[in-house]
C-alpha cells in the first residue's frame, strides 16, 4: 500500500513538473531569436514552414515576425534575448488593443516551440492574423 501512494506521488511529481506551472516558466525564460533577422524574412519562413505542413515551424517563424515587427515600430526595445513573457507583457501594455492576443500568441508560441506541444493550422492562422492587425495597427510609443 505505501509503495502506491509513493507511486503516485512520483506520478503527480513527474506531471506537475512536465505540464505545470514549474514547466511554463521555466520554458518562458528563453529567449526567442536565435537569429537578427527582418520580419519579412521570418513570414517567408513561416509560409515555407506551412506549404512544407511544418506547422510547429510557421508558428515558431510567425511569432518572430511579429516581435520582430514590434521591435522595428518602437514598441519593443530592438535586443534579443526577450522572453516569451516580457515580449508579452510590454507589447501588451504598449498595445493595450492586442494585449490579450498578444498573450495568446506568446502562449502559443512557448507551449509549441518550448513545451513540445502539437502547432495547429487554426493557431497558425491566429498568429498571421494579429501579424496583419500589428503592421496596420498606428503605434504611439512615448519614450
Amino acid at each position: 500500500m505505501i509503495a502506491l501512494v509513493i507511486l503516485a506521488v512520483v506520478v503527480v511529481a513527474v506531471i506537475r513538473l512536465r505540464v505545470g506551472g514549474f514547466a511554463r516558466s521555466h520554458r518562458a525564460n528563453r529567449p526567442v531569436f536565435e537569429a537578427d533577422r527582418p520580419a519579412r524574412d521570418h513570414r517567408q519562413a513561416a509560409e515555407l514552414a506551412l506549404a512544407q505542413g511544418d506547422l510547429a515551424g510557421a508558428v515558431r517563424e510567425r511569432f518572430r515576425a511579429i516581435v520582430r515587427e514590434l521591435a522595428d515600430r518602437g514598441v519593443l526595445d530592438d535586443r534579443s534575448g526577450w522572453t516569451v513573457d516580457e515580449i508579452a507583457a510590454l507589447a501588451g501594455q504598449r498595445l493595450p488593443s492586442r494585449a490579450g492576443e498578444l498573450r495568446a500568441a506568446a502562449t502559443l508560441f512557448d507551449d509549441v516551440v518550448y513545451g513540445g506541444h502539437p502547432a495547429t493550422e487554426a493557431g497558425y492562422r491566429d498568429l498571421a492574423e494579429l501579424d496583419a492587425a500589428i503592421q496596420r495597427e498606428r503605434v504611439l510609443v512615448s519614450s
